[in-house]
């Protein structure tokens, strides 16, 4: 009778057994692929075998779909036996399987979070998808801080906050040679998610006009301070040479109330804690401490998914399609494309070479009545 594979775990960067895969992302919080295969049963000690193989590929989440991966085939991970035990260790650096943090690429990828309900990102993803573009993660936000985690590994699903700060995944999958004559019904392979960034990253969920922080909903219009942008930009920061930095993420999407304001003129404003979060938020450009080409959102009120957010999600997927890597042509196409429409006249872009974008809004900050209503305003340069 042969040998029974019992159990494959995937180890942290101290040894111990991975419980929580849907927060766990190698080269975000775990620096190494670290493997404990055991077995069971079978007959005598000499049917042991002196090493297993494991086939290890990535695939991107759900999907799956043929040269999405960065892997370009199978890699072969030998794990020698522990002893005269029944358990075999192993591992790989993370750079010896393919180059995941690469600073740019010919492969166009699209990560999304949204909040619970949301619908925008479908919408969004959907004409990338068709048009080749590879996924890189799907995250719903928790209904609440005490919600220890949105990620699910059975369904390739990351959780949401690991997904933001990891700005796009792929899934690693290891299956064990059958080649090795061993009884694969009890385990046969066990899934990761790898750290591979996005070229966009889209949220979409609400927005703190008082203090700049993404925030999470947990009923009754009440709110929890969920990210704000030096919890992201801890995560996205560049390496000096940007095209030497690990990170191949160019434009986010805040499709969320108010973050991204900037009052350049320094107008009265009816509140005091409405403040230019959005300088803060454009640390992540490029031309300061991040990776990113351009920021777009709102810095008054966001369309609700079902109030024209659904719509402009959509329009600005089609038309990132069109543009591709055109990065610096993406802050003023979400200009044109919120122009259209009145209820979304507070919307706003920060193009890292060209400076910020809004759209002259009666009643909003930096209205000018000489200029049409709705007509793009800017680029201001960002201090």
């Amino acid at each position: 009778m042969p040998h029974q594979v019992l159990s494959i775990d995937l180890l942290d960067d101290g040894g111990n057994k991975i419980t929580d895969l849907g927060k766990t992302v190698l080269g975000l919080n775990v620096d190494r692929l670290r493997v404990l295969v055991t077995l069971g049963g079978g007959a005598a000690d000499a049917d042991v075998p002196a090493s297993l193989t494991l086939s290890v590929f990535s695939h991107e989440p759900v999907e799956k779909r043929t040269g999405k991966g960065s892997m370009s085939g199978p890699f072969s991970l030998n794990l020698p036996r522990v002893a005269k035990t029944l358990t075999y260790l192993g591992g790989v650096a993370l750079g010896d399987l393919a180059r995941f943090m690469k600073a740019s690429d010919d492969a166009k990828e699209v990560a999304t979070v949204i909040r619970v309900g949301g619908t925008s990102d479908v919408l969004f993803v959907a004409p990338l998808k068709k048009d080749g573009w590879a996924l890189r993660g799907a995250a719903v936000q928790p209904s609440s801080l005490a919600t220890v985690t949105t990620g699910d590994m059975s369904k390739e699903r990351p959780n949401a906050r690991t997904l933001f700060h990891a700005g796009g995944v792929e899934v690693l999958e290891l299956s064990v040679d059958p080649a090795a004559g061993l009884d694969l019904k009890t385990a046969k392979s066990a899934k990761v998610f790898i750290r591979s960034p996005a070229d966009i990253f889209f949220y979409s969920g609400h927005g703190a006009w008082w203090d700049g922080q993404l925030l999470i909903d947990t009923g009754g219009h009440n709110y929890e301070d969920w990210m704000g942008p030096d919890e992201v930009l801890k995560h996205w920061k560049k390496n000096p040479d940007i095209h030497t930095s690990p990170m191949d993420l160019d434009i986010l999407i805040i499709n969320g109330c108010s973050v991204l304001l900037w009052n350049k003129d320094n107008e009265p404003v009816d509140d005091p804690d409405r403040k230019s979060y959005g300088l803060d938020w454009a640390k992540l450009l490029m031309t300061k401490e991040g990776p990113l080409f351009a920021i777009l959102g709102y810095r008054a009120t966001a369309p609700l998914d079902s109030v024209r957010g659904n719509t402009i999600a959509a329009e600005m997927g089609q038309a990132a399609k069109e543009l591709g890597n055109d990065w610096g042509k993406y802050a003023y196409k979400w200009m044109e494309i919120n122009k259209r429409f009145q209820n979304t006249w507070t919307a706003c872009a920060l193009d890292s070479a060209k400076g910020y974008y809004y759209l002259n809004n009666p009643g909003g900050l930096g209205y000018d009545k000489k200029r049409p209503d709705g007509a793009i305003m800017g680029p201001y340069g960002i201090p």
